[in-house]
């Protein structure tokens, strides 16, 4: 538990676990003009431990390390924007804090299998898809629409 800046462990012995559980909560819920930045020594500084005892516990627990666990957080706030905001790759990327945007679209590339711009594309279609399948049941469901009686 953090207490003004400080991590205390608890008594029951999981502290990695707990240290961990708390740790991936910062991660997931720091807002973005923090995540772009953010280091192992911004979360060592804050949690009050070393980047050892961090990274230690974090392979152990959670299978990774927190820079990776950083970095697949950053990817997927930047599948989130690509979907679901018009802004350019450029400007997605600036915001994301990459260097480029020729850096973000190698990088998005590589961990989504296709670059931003084909993903946005593809994806949208999916929902697209999606919409009109969810849609297209539904009105089956309701059967064929009632027929206004006649006025003679």
């Amino acid at each position: 538990m953090v207490v003004n800046g400080v991590w205390y462990p608890s008594d029951n012995g999981n502290n990695g676990k707990e240290l961990c559980s708390e740790v991936v909560d910062y991660i997931i819920k720091a807002p973005l003009e923090e995540l772009k930045d953010l280091s192992l020594g911004d979360i060592t500084l804050y949690f009050s431990i070393s980047k050892m005892y961090l990274i230690r516990c974090f392979k152990e627990h959670m299978k990774t390390t927190p820079g990776r666990f950083i970095f697949r957080e950053k990817m997927q706030r930047a599948a989130i924007l690509v979907l679901n905001n018009n802004s350019t790759i450029r400007s997605i990327s600036d915001v994301l804090g990459f260097c480029s945007a020729d850096y973000f679209i190698k990088v998005f590339k590589k961990h989504f299998g296709m670059p931003p711009a084909q993903y946005r594309i593809c994806r949208r279609g999916q929902q697209m898809e999606l919409q009109n399948s969810t849609q297209k049941k539904r009105n089956r469901k309701k059967g064929p629409s009632p027929e206004a009686p006649e006025n003679n």
